[in-house]
């Protein structure tokens, strides 16, 4: 059995290879090295120039400065708000600092210019606080309400027995300051008496004694 095996093993491989085109063979290898150099058709240097133009040098001092400014200015083709014969890059119409014996110092105009810049700007306005509006109460229907007039109340028996003890201690309390308050009236009604009875006493006595003092005391002089 593995003799079979074998031979129709070998003869489907034979069947497979047979359905493959065999692959081109490689090229030998050459040596390059043999093939000779194309001459360049332009030189990289006169073709291409340096970016960087060649400016004079001019002596190191204001004199020579000012030379080298206005040369850098003619090749460059000048700066847009630029006046003629002007510093390289300088803006008249801002104030640029001065140079002063002691040092740099700044224009007493670009305090002044800052000033109005800053006072003109418009001042914000504050913004007022967000006031919600506040829910309107809501109306209870009037069928609810008297369905809860009409329900039974529940009170646990501790806290009526409570509310019954408070409120028969406030009426003997409200019954004997009435009390106390009809005593009062009453002594105060008897002190009227009484002051009214002395005061007419006084009043009898005063009487008498200006009689007596016009019957005899008035004969004697």
């Amino acid at each position: 059995m593995g003799i079979f095996n074998k031979k129709r093993a070998e003869e489907t491989g034979k069947v497979q290879n047979a359905g493959v085109p065999p692959l081109p063979e490689l090229p030998p290898i050459q040596d390059y090295s043999q093939i000779p150099e194309l001459p360049t058709i332009y030189d990289e240097k006169e073709y291409m120039p340096s970016q960087k133009s060649p400016l004079p040098k001019y002596p190191d001092n204001s004199f020579g400065n000012k030379f080298s400014q206005n040369a850098i200015k003619d090749a460059v083709g000048g700066l847009p708000g630029e006046k003629e014969g002007g510093d390289f890059g300088r803006n008249e119409s801002f104030p640029y600092p001065e140079e002063t014996g002691t040092g740099w110092t700044m224009p007493k105009s670009l305090g002044k210019q800052f000033t109005r810049e800053i006072d003109s700007r418009p001042i914000p306005k504050t913004m007022k606080p967000m006031v919600m509006p506040i829910a309107q109460e809501m109306e209870i229907p009037e069928a609810f309400s008297k369905m809860k007039k009409n329900e039974p109340v529940f009170i646990r028996l501790d806290k009526f027995e409570e509310s019954m003890h408070l409120l028969n201690k406030a009426k003997s309390e409200i019954n004997s300051i009435e009390r106390t308050l009809k005593d009062i009236r009453k002594v105060k009604e008897e002190e009227e008496k009484e002051l009214e009875y002395w005061e007419s006493q006084i009043t009898t006595i005063k009487s008498q004694i200006e009689k007596v003092d016009r019957e005899i005391f008035s004969r004697i002089e």
